[in-house]
Formats: structure tokens, C-alpha cells, sequence
């Protein structure tokens, strides 16, 4: 049920009520035990005020008549005395039998003025009768109305009931679907989370050594250029060019796994930049790249290869700048799990550095 129609059925109520009203303080007297007992719960306290009203009234008429009659009570009247009235003549009082009159034997018209009141009795006697008929209709008219009057105001209320136990019904429903779905999606934002924190501290470690790996490559391409400007003014017969030309080919060498590695960076800064929260892709899709980046690794430009032939301030990777790039927002794909294969190695004696055993290679080892 509407609002729109809830305000006209309270509207009707109302003039239903008014018209009640009228009809109960017109016609009071005639007014049954019946009657008042069906329509005192409908008006309530109008009708009691009312009769309140009605009784101050009375009241104060039957004050006023009290104070009429006492005052009558004592108000003192004069009463004329015997001995001053006139005595009348007994001719007067007892007339003679001569003037007695004669009822006649003949049959004497009938008074008009009877006959007009006699008429007038008819009349309102008709005029009683229309009027009580009326009062009969009038009567059963009301009786219908109050009938038909609490007839609607229980549907009414019943429907009005019944709509809100189905509209709470609804809402409960709604509510209960609302709470699971919400539990649902909590679940599944605790889980992502847990699974976001995870690979950002895994490759936080990954990003760590890859960052190692890059400064000790970086060292060693310096000192392997140092050499190989060395090797490169010497050039005094065949055994010093083809030493040149086993350093040479080590660099390369050494160019192509820092090439790899300049790649895994790239690719963790795409991660980075590309990453969405809650959407992680598998290891398995970042090994098949691997794979494929080492089909083509002859055909990408030789970006650590320009870098060799600049000064050594401009050859040095910014870790700054790669951490920035990889903790400003988590990332997306898995780091790949394979390791760069870092070139051979000499054993670490006390007090000395890890060193590339590029002699190894000069010298024909």
C-alpha cells in the first residue's frame, strides 16, 4: 500500500468521522444503548468531552433555576384584606331560571375553529410520522456507515500489518545475502593480501641480489676494459693478439649475461608499472618468457655494450632508482625463478676479494 493511499483513506476516515459526529449530537435523545456502545470506541474522547460540555451546561441552568426559586421564596407579597371587597348582589350570583338557556333540539353546525384544529392534528400528526420514518433511515443509515467504517479501518490496518511483515521480511533477506557477501569478499581481500606481502618480500630479496649481482659484473667489466686497453696498446706479435682475442671474446660474453640481467630488471619495472591488486600471474608463464628471451638474445641492442665504451660514472646502474621503480607499488607477475649464471670464479684466500679469473682465458688455461 501506497503512501498516496494511506493519506486518502486517513482523509476519508476523518470526513467519516465528522459526519459521525454530526449524527450522534443531533439526534442524542433518540440515541440507544446499541448505538452508544458502537460508537463511543470510534469517537473516544470527543464524545467525552462532549458530554463534559453538555454537563457544565446543565449545571449552570440548574444553578440559575435554584437562584429563581429562592429568590421567589423570599420574595414577600401583600395580600388585600376581606373587609375591603365589594359584596356582590345575589341576583348576581344566583341567577333566575328565566335566564337559564335552552338547549336546543335541533342539531347546531359545527365549530370552525374545531375543525381547523382538527386539521392542524392531521398535519402534525402526518409531519410526525414523515419525521420518524426519517429518523428510522437516518438511524439504520448510520449503523451502515459505522459497519462499513470499521469493516475498512480493519482491512486497512490488516493490510497495512501485512505489509510490513513482508517488507521486513525482504530487508532480513537482503541483509543476511549482504553480511555473507561481505564475509566472502573479506575472505578473499585477507587472502590477496597475504599473498601481496609474500611476493613483494620475495622479491625484495630477489630485487637485493640482483642489484649485487649488477655491481660485481659492473666491477668486473671495469677492470676487464682496463685490461683489455692494456692488452689492446701492447699488440706485439700473434700470442699478444690472441690473448686479445680470448679477453675479447670473454667480455662478450660477460656483455650477454649482463644483457640478461639489464632484462630481468626491465621486466620487474613492467611488473611494477603494470600491477593491479588482487591479479597475480603464475611463475609458470614467466619461465616460458625466459625461454624465449634466450632464442632472442642476438637480436636486442647491446645496451651494456654501449655503456662499456663510456666513461665509468655513466656505466653504473642507479639503485636508487630501481628501488624506487620496485617498491613505489607491489608487482603483478612473479619474479622468475632463474638464476644468472655469474662467470667462473677464483677461491677467496684470507683477506682478499672474489676475483674473475680472466687470466685463465689469456693465457690458454
Amino acid at each position: 500500500m501506497s503512501e498516496a493511499s494511506i493519506a486518502n483513506l486517513k482523509q476519508s476516515n476523518s470526513k467519516l468521522r465528522d459526519k459521525l459526529k454530526q449524527l450522534r449530537f443531533e439526534s442524542e435523545d433518540e440515541i440507544d444503548f446499541v448505538d452508544d456502545k458502537i460508537l463511543r470506541p470510534i469517537l473516544g474522547n470527543e464524545l467525552d468531552k462532549y458530554h463534559a460540555r453538555r454537563n457544565e451546561q446543565r449545571k449552570k441552568e440548574i444553578n440559575l433555576l435554584k437562584k429563581d426559586l429562592n429568590e421567589i421564596d423570599n420574595t414577600k407579597y401583600s395580600i388585600p384584606a376581606r373587609n375591603n371587597r365589594t359584596p356582590s348582589p345575589i341576583k348576581e350570583e344566583f341567577p333566575s331560571a328565566k335566564k337559564l338557556p335552552v338547549k336546543s333540539t335541533l342539531r347546531s353546525p359545527p365549530n370552525p375553529s374545531t375543525t381547523a384544529l382538527e386539521e392542524e392534528i392531521k398535519k402534525l400528526k402526518h409531519i410526525n410520522t414523515t419525521l420518524e420514518d426519517k429518523l428510522k433511515r437516518n438511524v439504520t443509515e448510520r449503523k451502515d456507515i459505522i459497519s462499513e467504517f470499521t469493516e475498512k479501518e480493519n482491512k486497512m490496518y490488516k493490510d497495512h500489518e501485512d505489509e510490513i511483515r513482508r517488507m521486513n521480511k525482504n530487508y532480513e533477506l537482503k541483509l543476511q545475502r549482504l553480511l555473507k557477501e561481505k564475509k566472502v569478499l573479506e575472505d578473499k581481500l585477507k587472502h590477496e593480501s597475504s599473498e601481496v606481502d609474500r611476493l613483494k618480500v620475495e622479491r625484495q630479496h630477489n630485487l637485493t641480489d640482483l642489484e649485487e649481482q649488477n655491481n660485481r659484473l659492473q666491477r668486473e667489466n671495469s677492470k676487464l676494459k682496463e685490461d683489455n686497453k692494456v692488452l689492446s696498446q701492447r699488440k706485439t706479435g700473434d700470442t699478444d693478439n690472441l690473448e686479445l682475442q680470448k679477453v675479447q671474446d670473454f667480455n662478450k660474453q660477460l656483455l650477454v649475461e649482463n644483457e640478461k640481467l639489464l632484462q630481468r630488471i626491465e621486466e620487474l619495472e613492467k611488473a611494477t608499472t603494470n600491477y593491479t591488486y588482487g591479479n597475480v600471474i603464475d611463475d609458470s608463464d614467466d619461465d616460458d618468457d625466459d625461454d624465449d628471451d634466450d632464442d632472442t638474445d642476438n637480436t636486442h641492442t647491446n645496451k651494456f655494450k654501449i655503456y662499456s665504451n663510456q666513461p665509468d660514472s655513466k656505466s653504473e646502474l642507479s639503485t636508487k632508482k630501481i628501488m624506487e621503480m620496485q617498491f613505489s607499488r607491489a608487482p603483478t607477475v612473479a619474479i622468475p625463478k632463474t638464476p644468472v649464471t655469474p662467470p667462473p670464479r677464483k677461491s677467496r684466500k684470507d683477506g682478499q676479494e672474489d676475483t674473475v679469473d680472466y687470466m685463465r682465458y689469456t693465457k690458454g688455461d
